[in-house]
């Protein structure tokens, strides 16, 4: 829910990212599944070139990224470009205000001995065009990976969502950049995956003030060029 004017406004799907909808066979990019009028949203895409992090299809025909290295902070997968990006950009003479994004993840691990996965999944954004990132949000969680869990299906159907209220970046007119992904806090095993789902992000496309007010002003105009003929 977003305020406009001191009105409260169903925030839209500003953009979305299906994991049915990834493209293996452009394992650098994701399309996004939805976006709305007014905005442009890019691919989703990895800036890790070594297959750490990658779009990829699991044996069920289910597309997943993944992120797989043995840093356990965030500032380490940053600096490791181990993170999936994308950006929203609004047409001029319009604002964004931002609600939520919301995002699927879990862990999967190929050892024959399972065990709990502590696992951070976080979100970064950037209002100005990528030049600096904040942390927006991030949650930790222990996922639960045993012998009977069947990959990816069973990693992301386990029902992990990091969940960011955004309702404090608003009015913004520049580039947005979000950078997304996850890790592990302890790592000792290299077959171990932190795996990336859906991803929806919220909020509202509206004219920006001077907008309103020219077209404000043209209404008056017309209004008093009627009243003249009459």
């Amino acid at each position: 829910m977003c305020m406009i004017w001191g009105l409260a406004v169903s925030a839209d799907v500003i953009a979305g990212y299906t994991v049915a909808d990834y493209a293996a066979a452009v394992s650098d990019l994701a399309s996004p599944s939805t976006a709305i009028a007014n905005v442009s949203v890019s691919d989703m895409s990895r800036t890790d070139t070594g297959g750490k992090a990658a779009f990829s299809s699991a044996a069920s025909g289910n597309i997943f990224w993944r992120s797989d290295f043995t840093g356990t902070t965030e500032a380490e997968s940053i600096a490791a470009n181990l993170f999936f990006l994308f950006t929203v950009d609004v047409d001029e003479g319009y604002a964004l205000d931002l609600d939520s994004l919301t995002f699927d993840f879990g862990a999967t691990q190929t050892t024959a001995t399972k065990v709990p996965l502590p696992v951070v999944a976080y979100l970064q954004i950037s209002t100005d065009g990528g030049s600096s990132f904040s942390t927006a949000g991030s949650t930790n969680v222990t996922v639960s990976v045993d012998d009977s869990d069947s990959g990816v299906d069973a990693a992301l159907a386990a029902g992990y969502s990091l969940n960011v209220d955004l309702s404090s970046y608003s009015g913004l007119t520049n580039d947005v950049v979000f950078r997304v992904s996850g890790y592990f806090q302890q790592y000792n095993n290299s077959a171990r995956y932190v795996r990336g789902g859906d991803l929806v992000l919220n909020g509202t496309v509206v004219p920006e003030p001077a907008v309103i007010g020219l077209l404000g002003v043209g209404a008056l105009v017309a209004l008093i060029a009627r009243r003249r003929l009459y």
